[in-house]
């Protein structure tokens, strides 16, 4: 009986899970692939926000904003203890989103623009407590909400400052090399650096990997190709924070050839492309449509190569860090770093590590498709590892046998959570009566 449950829930919750079709249509707005790609951060950070309500996000053609809440109060308490703020959008359904500390009493998230009746919940460090709720109810065009006292409070509309002048995570920049298809000579590859220094700050000599300064030259290569002799990069979160760039020709130990320049105040122009005409400064930035497939998973790993790309992961190989957990698992279901082998405890995979400290190893949860950071995901007073080592129970089901009651219930009153009738009398256990002896202490004071 238990192969046959694991196999049916590794089967259901694989197709779930790893559908192609999970990261849809991305747009090809630069400012929301931006957004989306803070919004993926957060996620690596830590975020609780669901899977299922992550890609509704992800599939969402739409603009973002972002959400503030403030502690107004006199004693400024809400961060006390520790304490995690978390943002409900209740406008359909309700998507939880966890919040980002910007200091002392500002909290924030970014959500679609569409979120208007909201609730924020002030909960406990492991969010498996809610300790205080905020109503806020619509929010019309305001974004930020003071919470004023206890669980009461007030909207307000505050102008956010001007979008900071560097590269962002997620911006695309392309090498068009349609006039100048000789760089190929040489078994040549292409390359990019993120600072004005050429071949002037050495002398007009080529760059020696081995012994050149890291400040002014650090090449990661390019290879993504948006067709013949155009390529793209996508900037990662490594590059974030880059004012300018440039392109290169040459191998993995020497650099042979730059480009003119393309600045951030450039690409904020629309310039987005360094056009060769030959090396060494022989060049000009242009305006150009060129667009890469945001759809392409050249590994089949559910993350595509654009996402991967701001990352810094590998887009062909499905567990970049080799930990046993493909990189898309590692991002939206275990929270974990899929650049790091271990990057939960020291020295142990994140597939081998127990999150939720049920019994049941991160990679284990992901086949069974319970969630590795919840130790009862079904909600039935039953951790994960005692359904399925203990009970052989279902534990994305809490009614395992349908017979109305949950399996945790089931267990305390001496049912079998397997069998709708335990001892066979032709009575659902739901309609057994069950006599229980009640104590009551009643004090003299109550007489």
């Amino acid at each position: 009986m238990l192969k046959l449950l694991v196999a049916n829930l590794v089967c259901k919750k694989l197709i779930t899970y790893l559908g192609g079709e999970y990261m849809g249509k991305i747009l090809k707005n630069k400012k929301i692939k931006r957004v989306i790609s803070l919004v993926l951060m957060l996620v690596v950070l830590g975020t609780s926000m669901r899977l299922e309500s992550f890609l509704q996000v992800i599939w969402a053609k739409t603009n973002y904003t972002k959400i503030y809440l403030k502690d107004n109060t006199a004693e400024q308490w809400l961060g006390n203890d520790n304490a995690v703020m978390e943002l409900v959008d209740n406008t359909s359904g309700h998507i939880h989103y966890i919040m980002t500390k910007e200091d002392s009493n500002v909290w924030s998230v970014q959500v679609p623009d569409t979120t208007y009746n909201v609730t924020f919940n002030r909960l406990s460090p492991d969010c498996n407590t809610q300790w205080n709720s905020w109503s806020a109810g619509g929010r019309d065009d305001n974004n930020v909400y003071f919470a004023d006292g206890g669980e009461y409070g007030h909207w307000e509309l505050i102008e956010s400052s001007n979008e900071e002048e560097y590269f962002h995570a997620g911006d695309v920049v392309y090498l068009d090399l349609t006039h100048f298809v000789a760089w190929k000579d040489s078994n040549a590859s292409l390359y990019i650096n993120f600072t004005d220094s050429s071949k002037k700050e050495n002398n007009g000599q080529d760059i020696n990997l081995s012994k050149s300064d890291k400040s002014q030259y650090n090449p990661k290569k390019v290879d993504m190709k948006v067709k013949e002799n155009i390529y793209a990069y996508v900037i990662g979160f490594e590059d974030e924070g880059s004012t300018e760039l440039r392109f290169w020709r040459g191998n993995s130990s020497t650099l042979w050839n730059y480009s003119v320049v393309l600045s951030y105040d450039d690409y904020v122009k629309g310039i987005n492309c360094v056009r060769i005409s030959n090396w060494d400064d022989n060049g000009y930035l242009i305006e150009t449509e060129y667009k890469i497939d945001m759809d392409i998973d050249s590994d089949g790993d559910g993350l595509s190569d654009y996402y991967e790309e701001i990352y810094g992961l590998n887009r062909y190989d499905v567990d970049t860090d080799a930990d046993g957990l493909t990189d898309f698992q590692e991002i939206y279901i275990v929270r974990s770093n899929p650049l790091a082998y271990d990057s939960l405890v020291k020295g142990v995979s994140d597939f081998e590590v127990d999150n939720d400290n049920d019994g049941l190893k991160n990679g284990i949860e992901i086949e069974l498709g319970t969630n590795p950071n919840i130790a009862d995901s079904d909600g039935d007073g039953l951790s994960d590892g005692d359904e399925i080592n203990i009970y052989f129970t279902n534990p994305n089901n809490s009614d395992t046998d349908g017979d109305t009651l949950n399996d945790g219930d089931e267990i305390k009153l001496k049912f079998s959570p397997l069998l709708k009738d335990t001892d066979d009398n032709g009575i659902l256990d739901c309609d057994e009566k069950i006599f229980q002896n009640l104590e009551i202490d009643i004090s003299n004071e109550d007489r």
